[in-house]
């Protein structure tokens, strides 16, 4: 699952879901950490750039066509 923030990691966590955080939301990157998610992917929006744990790549709708 992909969540935003603490209580939804919290909650996937509870019920032995992998979870990854998202900075594109509510919560920061800070709350984020605090709840050690598999991953966090840092999302600028609008910009097509993706970070994901330090590598950036483009959004995959903008690598097709």
């Amino acid at each position: 699952m992909i969540g935003d923030r603490k209580h939804d990691l919290v909650g996937v966590r509870a019920n032995a879901v992998a979870v990854i955080g998202v900075t594109y939301g509510y919560g920061s990157r800070e709350e984020l950490q605090a709840e050690k998610p598999m991953a966090i992917a840092d999302i600028r929006p609008r910009s097509g750039i993706w970070s994901w744990n330090g590598a950036q790549t483009r959004r995959p709708s903008d690598r097709c066509g």
